[in-house]
């Protein structure tokens, strides 16, 4: 079976000052009341709707199905009547409505694969007067400096994305300046989390945008488990020794560490990887890799050492035969042939002076226990 795989990134945000007209996601009573009707009735006339919602009160119908028109959500067919638009169809389903504002905004713009957005947040910004600009020019401070915004804020114009973090969920990009300022005193520090396993996937963005703390699930996206293992195995060099139907790493008794001979798992590193188009990830740990002995021969000295260490009191025949079979049973069937008890005393004396391991066998021998 294939680990869990932990990943993360720095998300790389650009922050700009705009001078945009934007349509930002509010929340109203009575404007979205008239859209649902209209969607119901498909359409409808300001006395309909001053009879059905607001007690013959026909001036205010006019007036809310003008604002409805104003904003893109109705357009009038005839005289009078009103059919949605398609924002106007959304509005109805979702009760929120754009309201446009002209201004000057902090756009956070990222194009990071594993956001479903590339705007992160959207802030007014208060243009700084032009005494601040002497002032900075008097303490010799560089002065501001407006250029030309990148394509992908540009192509922003006419769209209507969601916004990540802030106070409302979406914007409509109705006008945009070309021309922007590079919002160097407000870039935040950003890392994106995604955790893998064989059944589920989840993703985070953590971190603080100005000076605000930031958590936020991201909806499941991105790179499956299988291809994210696929990837990582690769950049490990790994690969050729994954045994896929086995769900094992092949690896050879020498180049195991004693934990890894104990527990049969490996803690396998991997530096900074690229999973398909979703980028390049920070360098991670897999942990609880499961190993398996490459070869026959590696697994016999693997199932030795196992025995080598299971020597801990007398090893009388009855022990060593216990300690044999546990020390073999790891590596299934066929089982690795282990020493026998002279054979096994010998070997624990060639390692050095003799030791512990080698008086118990070595006793027990001699004395035919």
């Amino acid at each position: 079976m294939k680990p869990p795989i932990n990943l993360s990134r720095r998300v790389a945000v650009t922050p700009w000052h705009i001078l945009a007209k934007v349509a930002l996601a509010a929340q109203r009573e009575w404007e979205p009341a008239v859209l649902r009707m209209i969607a119901d009735e498909r359409s409808v006339t300001a006395d309909r709707v001053a009879e059905h919602l607001l007690a013959g009160r026909t001036s205010v119908a006019k007036r809310l199905l003008r604002t409805c028109e104003t904003l893109g959500l109705a357009y009038e067919v005839s005289r009078g009547a009103f059919e949605l638009t398609e924002d106007g169809l959304r509005a109805a389903e979702t009760g929120e409505l754009l309201i446009p504002e002209d201004g000057t905004w902090t756009l956070w713009h990222s194009l990071d694969r594993m956001l479903p957005s590339p705007v992160v947040a959207l802030e007014p910004f208060q243009d700084p007067a032009t005494f601040d600009d002497v002032q900075r020019s008097k303490r010799k401070e560089p002065m501001r400096k407006f250029v030309r915004l990148s394509d992908p804020v540009l192509a922003l114009r006419g769209q209507t994305v969601a916004i990540l973090h802030g106070d409302h969920r979406r914007v409509r990009f109705d006008e945009l300046r070309p021309q922007g300022e590079e919002a160097s005193d407000a870039y935040p520090q950003l890392t994106l989390e995604l955790a893998l396993s064989a059944t589920q996937a989840s993703a985070r963005v953590r971190g603080t945008l100005n000076r605000t703390p930031i958590d936020l699930g991201l909806p499941p996206t991105g790179p499956s488990h299988d291809d994210a293992w696929t990837a990582l195995l690769s950049a490990a060099g790994m690969m050729d020794r994954w045994d896929e139907s086995a769900g094992v790493l092949r690896v050879g008794f020498a180049e195991t560490s004693i934990d890894e001979r104990k527990t049969f798992a490996r803690d396998l590193a991997v530096r900074r990887s690229t999973i398909g188009a979703w980028g390049t990830f920070d360098d991670t740990v897999i942990k609880g890799v499961r190993l398996a002995p490459a070869t026959p021969a590696d697994a016999e000295a693997w199932a030795t050492w196992r025995l080598l260490q299971a020597v801990q009191s007398t090893a009388t025949r009855e022990r060593f035969a216990d300690w044999s079979r546990t020390a073999a049973a790891p590596f299934g069937a066929p089982s690795p042939p282990t020493p026998d008890r002279a054979t096994l005393a010998k070997l624990a004396r060639d390692e050095g002076r003799p030791t512990p391991t080698y008086w118990r066998l070595q006793a027990a021998e001699d004395w035919n226990l």
